[in-house]
């Protein structure tokens, strides 16, 4: 997480694409070292992940740095992730759909 953070934070080209994006730069721009090492990886992690609406459109258009690049960054993936743990370590719940 720390190490797509940092490269999204370097690179920026998808910052009009979400509000995650705009969220994560301004948490590490705010910091005291203005670096991801910065802020609480918690708290990156929160408010990122809950930002993102899961369209996949930075991994399909903007990113340059998806497979087959080397240091495949899957943005979107890793907020789904993110999301899961936090489900399960009982920070967030699924909102229940109507049968």
């Amino acid at each position: 997480m720390e190490r797509v953070f940092d490269i999204c934070h370097g690179c920026r080209r998808c910052v009009s694409l979400c509000s995650a994006f705009p969220t994560l730069f301004d948490l590490v721009d705010e910091s005291k070292t203005m670096e991801v090492d910065g802020v609480r990886q918690g708290r990156l992690l929160a408010r990122s992940s809950t930002s993102a609406i899961s369209c996949d459109v930075c991994y399909m258009t903007k990113c340059p740095y998806v497979p087959p690049h080397p240091w495949n960054v899957d943005f979107p993936h890793l907020m789904l992730r993110g999301k899961a743990v936090r489900v399960r370590n009982g920070r967030r719940s699924f909102p229940r759909h109507a049968s």
